[in-house]
């Protein structure tokens, strides 16, 4: 797994582990019957991605902060499909959801969204 850059972070999914690799501008799956490379997202130079740095899972969702485009995406789990979720005006490093509420760190500090 690290044989691309180093990893910034990794989510759980069931029985596979998804590691973010920022330097790379990608995502990767990786399953944790084989460890095999299940699916790449993203690619050096003019992807998806730029610099994406965190990750986490809900609600049969990825959501990716995407420091360099100022967004968190979300990757549906089912199809691996890459949606905008949210844009901002600044570099995303962080997004969770506690007791019912979305919380960003954002270069400016940490919001909670309304």
């Amino acid at each position: 797994m690290g044989k691309y850059d180093s990893i910034y972070s990794i989510a759980y999914d069931k029985d596979f582990l998804w590691c973010v690799y920022p330097v790379s501008n990608m995502i990767k799956k990786f399953s944790l019957n084989n460890f095999g490379e299940e699916i790449s997202i993203g690619e050096r130079i003019n992807g998806i991605f730029n610099y994406p740095v965190s990750a986490i899972v809900y609600d049969n969702k990825l959501y990716v902060c995407d420091m360099g485009n100022y967004r968190i995406c979300t990757v549906d789990l089912a199809i691996n499909e890459v949606k905008e979720y949210l844009k901002f005006n600044e570099p995303t490093w962080k997004y969770f959801k506690i007791n019912g509420k979305e919380i960003v760190r954002l270069q400016s500090g940490i919001y909670i969204l309304e």
